[in-house]
């Protein structure tokens, strides 16, 4: 999946085929979901070029197909704008749309498992000489692996070698019923798994419908959220400052959803395996932090659906590392996709169990959005400053056991904490970080994925009929 950007997507293919090959496994479909705008072209001829060598079936969906796709769908739904908002035709924020293309290949692939990679993941999976085959119920990484990764060649000396075709994990396991695995030995490590999880698990309908990936590389994020949430990966009795500062510089970490956050159901974008056979709920199509919201989403609106992690780690490689510089260090803006699943957390807090909690959660967002423009603000600033004093008391806990730590980790805690006391008295607070200069855009895009969550059922169940048909249209010729 990629945007505007055809030589990656070209890269990711051509790797991506050498990995397939090498496995000795009969090639996947490959199905390659793009929404250019600037160059549609370009990536089509990317596309044909794979599909014309690729031993396997390839499918292209263009931009002009999903149009298509989401007015045929929408012409059955209740809500005919929701399939255009999901697919990321209309209603969008400045920013990434990886939601919108998941969403896309939720739909099309309807009734089928399948694996999704961003274009800088797909080209190199690498894992532990001594990895084990299996599944975790949360994702503490390897203690053994969890080193700052400022150059390549370190990958030899902390045991990362061969590749292997981890895209084929989630035929082995998804769909299982957990009854299962949790009754064979060693295949699910239930380490960490908090008792009503477990409680969960037993049931007799409960299945793993996601796996996602741990991985190492570019850590995407900004480095005050990296010092709350890598902190004990790093604490390290050799981590020394000089250490740390090419750490900081480079931005290569280990990667993976923070431990205290799961109950079986929190992702990280990058590579993510989906049980589509299974309803899932929708992803937000734009902006960052997504991949919270629709973790969140699939322990709300899915009880009986797991997220797990398989215990080998992916490799992520992207041809440059992301820069830290200060003034994108210290950003504290919540963004649209952290406070819509804050929302919701508020609303559900306040409410008794939903009988129809699509229907319900669709409607409350509905409404909220809109509300006149100061009174979502209002409440939308409520939200932020709960937020921002709750990651302001984990820093100041930080800052409490820095000890022994690098100066610098230090001086980064202060910074933040500087920089979260500003944002607390910002005249933007209360805004989305994507919309702080257009905030009469706030409550059209609570609308529109409300609107999305309440036809979801539909939507998923309209792909179900049309898809097949849908899809063989995007078969590329040989």
């Amino acid at each position: 999946m990629t945007r505007d950007r055809p030589e990656a997507i070209a890269r990711a293919l051509t790797a991506w085929q050498a990995c397939v090959l090498a496995a000795g496994l009969p090639p996947p479909d490959c199905v390659i979901s793009d929404d250019s705008v600037t160059d549609p072209a370009a990536t089509r001829r990317v596309a044909l070029g794979f599909a014309s060598q690729y031993p396997g079936r390839s499918y292209y969906l263009s931009r002009a197909w999903r149009q298509d796709f989401a007015a045929a769908l929408g012409a059955d739904s209740a809500e005919p704008a929701a399939a255009a908002f999901a697919f990321g035709l209309s209603g969008m924020l400045p920013a990434g749309t990886y939601g919108a293309n998941a969403n896309c290949l939720l739909l099309a692939l309807g009734g089928r498992l399948f694996a999704m990679s961003d274009d800088d993941i797909l080209p190199e999976f690498r894992h532990r000489v001594d990895a084990r085959d299996g599944l975790a119920f949360q994702s503490a990484p390897d203690p053994s692996v969890i080193q700052p990764l400022a150059d390549q060649a370190e990958l030899a000396g902390c045991g990362v070698a061969a590749t292997r075709p981890a895209f084929h994990a989630h035929q082995a396991y998804l769909g299982r019923p957990l009854r299962e695995l949790l009754t064979s030995a060693g295949r699910l490590d239930l380490t960490g798994l908090r008792p009503h999880s477990l409680t969960r698990a037993a049931a007799a309908e409960a299945r793993v419908v996601a796996l996602c990936f741990h991985y190492w590389g570019d850590s995407g994020m900004n480095q005050a959220r990296y010092l709350i949430s890598g902190r004990r990966q790093l604490d390290d009795p050799e981590f020394d400052e000089a250490r740390y500062l090419v750490l900081r510089r480079s931005k290569l970490v280990f990667r993976a959803p923070r431990t205290d956050t799961i109950g079986g159901n929190a992702m990280l974008n990058g590579h993510l395996c989906l049980d589509a056979r299974h309803r899932l709920p929708p992803f937000s199509p734009s902006g960052r932090n997504l991949d919270g919201l629709w973790g969140y989403c699939l322990a709300t609106l899915q009880p009986d659906h797991f997220m797990l992690y398989p215990l080998e780690a992916i490799h992520h490689a992207p041809l440059e590392a992301r820069q830290a510089t200060d003034p994108r260090d210290y950003g504290w803006h919540p963004e649209m996709n952290s406070l819509l699943s804050w929302a919701l957390q508020d609303y559900l807090g306040n409410y008794a169990p939903l009988s129809d909690p699509y229907a319900s959660l669709g409607t409350f967002l509905r409404d909220l959005g809109g509300r006149p423009q100061p009174e979502l603000r209002a409440y939308l600033l409520e939200l932020a400053s709960r937020l921002l004093f709750s990651t302001l008391d984990k820093l100041a806990g930080e800052r409490r056991t820095w000890r022994g730590l690098p100066r610098a980790w230090a001086a980064d805690i202060e910074a933040n904490i500087d920089s979260l006391e500003a944002a607390l008295t910002a005249p933007t607070l209360g805004l989305p970080a994507e919309l702080k200069a257009d905030p009469a855009a706030v409550g059209p895009y609570f609308r529109a994925f409300g609107g999305l969550l309440t036809a979801w059922p539909q939507l998923v169940a309209s792909a179900a009929q049309l898809a097949p048909d849908w899809l063989e249209r995007t078969l590329v010729k040989k």
